[in-house]
């Protein structure tokens, strides 16, 4: 039975006791049970000791028939009178294997790892040890009884170092486990370093099994930003040149319930700090590829091996300076060729059209205005060649419709036989977008001559042109040409037909309003609204009758205003815009209605008709930014269940089971026979504060339900702020449904005012009468332009 027993002793007083001249144990036997053994780790503690270390066993069993200790092999047993504050190793008790028969066990660990430790007893008669763990004996065949545990003893090594140091993130030295440090520092190895060369060290010890270091670099050594002199790995670098000491490591185990442990290493290296050499690199880009490297530090070869990149007449490569050896900070472009002289820019982009083949040039790499460096340069030839050629113009260019690539015209394609083009499918109406993509050649001017389209003509590069003319057979798409003229090439042209066919489409769909009507944008007196289908072009004046058009403001109807246009949006034939005579204002309720046929999409079919549709005004900033919970729909335990606002009467409160909205929430006032008194909620100023208002007309929205049958005839809304009372007219609104209501108020400025929160209530004999139920939702309050 090999168990790891800890053993708790209440009168357990010392811990090196057993063996100890100067602190002997006087222990009487009959004050133990049968099975009994003490140690002299605390109770508690891990068995864990260094190498080097003792630990004492006493076993204290009473009728013992027999008895025995054994140990691993590499450990030894120490004679009873060894004194643990000499050396140990004089008390090993000599011709003693690994069992003896004492009561007590004074064991030497002389081997790391784990050690067992093992008490053997034998009874005549079962016996149970109770401690931390319980442990009975075993019966044996031949009756006898027997305890057989073992302890588990964590022997931990002596600190062996293992530290690497890395240069630039490569190893340069290694000091392993076992190495002996040398006293004369001129035998020490010299690592060769260049200033500013990021060095790093990393504890990499196992043995001893350390969890704690410091590293004790030298004065010039400046550590790197967010380094740690404590981690695992440090990282440094040198600014002062000449010879600079490695410092040392300091690597323990600090764990207090470890045995203890500090190693301090002294890094016997010494560091050759130097100006670096400077290196310069280059990356040669194509087209956004790379196609040429020049290593930091690379061999030139011969020219006759200069790789040649082919291009044609004005095409880029793109030059970048990529050097970090020798902490350059600037470089100069030396171009043999091209329309770059010489640069001092970062990245150069040359651009050939000179035909033949041309060296690239060189680049002086740059250091200067250092920190600590001093200046210096170093040129060396960018070893690449450039054939260039002057090309036809090759043609390139892509077709979408509505953004998918319906036909594309690549590098190598040909016009063909007209019989073989395809046909792309276009609904009437609809745009294709004409994109060229052309760079081979280098064309500086395009024409696009469109059949049937709109432009019928175009010069940009990239041209969007829309279908809708009434043509029912499929048709020619119409040609393309190129012009390279003015370079510091031949000119050139290509004129090309576009080898499609169009096939207008003309669905017999459904025409109808398919989005809100809206204002167009803050303080325009435009409206518009789209369609489901591409429409014809509107006749205005026979239009405008068949469009009615309401203008209220707060309930009031504003008269004067008459529509002067409609029309087909520029960029799109489903969006139909509506403009005004006279300005409109976002505080205008504005009803939209469409009875006419005269509206009709390219296939001929009516837009059908619509009745009474609100306009979406613009501008309506909303003010209450800081408020939570303006639709009641956030819950708390108290004043009245909305997070935000407070009340003390049990007449208003939060309601579920019915919102505007569909949130689930609202606002109740449920008041049997209305007295007249004041019957409020109020936004709480700490949570639901309102944004501090310039001075100037606002409007406040609610969304009211009042059930059929309740006498409420006003409803009143005061904002803090300035005390103003706003009230709401609700006697005519219709019950039994929500509702919204408006009401402007004006308010000089609120800014810097104490308060910005709002008290909602009836509170007059003038407000309602009788049993009173309503209730309040989505509470706004937004910024508006009042009509003058």
């Amino acid at each position: 039975m090999n168990q790891f027993k800890y053993i708790f002793v209440s009168i357990f007083t010392c811990l090196c006791l057993f063996g100890c001249k100067d602190d002997d144990l006087k222990l009487n036997a009959n004050d133990f049970s049968d099975v009994t053994w003490y140690t002299s780790i605390a109770p508690g503690k891990p068995y864990a000791v260094a190498v080097g270390e003792h630990i004492s066993f006493m076993d204290a069993s009473q009728g013992v028939l027999t008895h025995h200790w054994e140990i691993d092999s590499g450990n030894y047993y120490l004679s009873p009178d060894f004194n643990s504050r000499d050396t140990l190793d004089k008390y090993i008790m000599e011709g003693v294997g690994t069992i003896i028969e004492d009561v007590t066990a004074n064991v030497l660990f002389k081997k790391s790892g784990i050690q067992r430790v093992r008490l053997y007893n034998t009874f005549s008669e079962e016996v149970t040890y109770r401690g931390y763990d319980t442990l009975s004996a075993v019966q044996r065949e031949d009756g006898i009884w027997v305890i057989d545990t073992a302890f588990q003893v964590d022997v931990y090594a002596d600190i062996d170092p293992h530290v690497f140091i890395l240069k630039n993130d490569e190893v340069i030295a290694e000091l392993t486990e076992g190495t002996v440090i040398d006293e004369d520092k001129a035998l020490w190895d010299t690592l060769e370093i260049n200033a500013g060369d990021k060095i790093t060290y990393i504890d990499s010890t196992k043995i001893g099994r350390p969890d704690y270091r410091l590293w004790k670099l030298v004065n010039n050594a400046i550590t790197e930003e967010g380094a740690s002199l404590e981690e695992i790995t440090t990282t440094f670098h040198f600014e002062k040149l000449g010879n600079q000491g490695a410092g040392s490591v300091s690597i323990q185990r600090a764990n207090e319930e470890l045995p203890m442990a500090n190693l301090n290493v002294q890094l016997p290296y010494i560091f050759k700090v130097k100006t670096p050499e400077i290196q310069p690199s280059v990356i040669v880009k194509y087209d956004g590829n790379e196609i040429f490297r020049l290593e930091a530090g690379a061999t030139i070869p011969a020219e006759s091996e200069w790789p040649i990149v082919d291009l044609s007449a004005g095409e880029k490569l793109e030059f970048i300076d990529v050097s970090t050896v020798g902490q350059t900070n600037n470089r100069t472009w030396k171009f043999s060729s091209g329309s770059l002289g010489n640069s001092t820019d970062s990245i150069a982009i040359n651009q050939y059209w000179e035909n033949g083949t041309h060296k690239v040039g060189a680049i002086n790499a740059i250091r200067k205005d250092h920190d600590y460096l001093i200046n210096g340069s170093k040129e060396v030839v960018i070893p690449l060649k450039v054939n260039v050629t002057t090309l036809d113009i090759t043609p390139t260019y892509s077709i979408y419709y509505n953004d998918a690539v319906v036909f594309n015209f690549a590098e190598g394609d040909v016009v063909g036989d007209p019989s073989s083009w395809p046909i792309i499918d276009v609904q009437a109406g609809d745009k294709l977008v004409f994109k060229d993509e052309t760079l081979k050649g280098s064309p500086t001017s395009i024409l696009w001559e469109l059949n049937n389209a709109n432009p019928s003509t175009s010069t940009d590069w990239e041209v969007e042109a829309g279908y809708t003319v009434n043509a029912t057979d499929a048709f020619e798409a119409g040609t393309v040409s190129w012009k390279r003229e003015g370079m510091p090439i031949e000119d050139d042209n290509k004129s090309l037909p576009l080898p499609f066919y169009i096939q207008l489409l003309f669905p017999q769909e459904p025409t109808y309003i398919n989005s809100d009507i809206s204002q167009t944008g803050v303080g325009t007196n435009v409206l518009s609204f789209t369609v489901s289908e591409n429409l014809q072009d509107i006749d205005s004046d026979l239009v405008k009758a068949d469009f009615d058009v309401l203008v209220k403001q707060y309930g009031f109807e504003v008269s004067g205003i008459n529509i002067k246009e409609v029309r087909l949006n520029q960029s799109s034939r489903k969006q139909v815009e509506i403009e005004f005579d006279a300005p409109i204002y976002n505080s205008d309720s504005i009803y939209v209605a469409y009875s006419g046929d005269m509206i009709k999409s390219l296939a001929n079919v009516s837009l059908e008709h619509f009745e009474n549709k609100l306009t979406v005004m613009q501008g309506k900033e909303n003010k209450i930014s800081g408020f939570v919970n303006p639709g009641f729909a956030q819950a708390i335990a108290n004043n009245g269940g909305a997070y935000g606002w407070w009340t003390n009467v049990s007449t208003v409160s939060r309601y579920e089971g019915k919102s505007s909205d569909g949130d689930n929430a609202c606002l109740q006032y449920l008041v049997a026979n209305y007295n007249g008194s004041k019957i409020s909620i109020q936004s709480t100023e700490t949570i639901n504060i309102m944004d501090e208002l310039d001075e100037g007309w606002y409007e406040i929205t609610m969304d009211f339900f009042i059930p059929e049958g309740v006498d409420l005839n006003t409803f009143k809304v005061q904002y803090r702020a300035n005390w103003t009372n706003i009230p709401f007219d609700v006697s005519s609104i219709e019950r039994g449904k929500w509702v919204q209501v408006s009401k402007a108020f004006y308010t000089t400025s609120t800014i810097g005012q104490g308060r910005q929160d709002f008290v909602l209530m009836i509170n007059s004999v003038n407000d309602a009468t009788g049993d009173v139920e309503f209730y309040v939702d989505n509470f706004r309050v937004t910024s508006v332009e009042k009509r003058p």
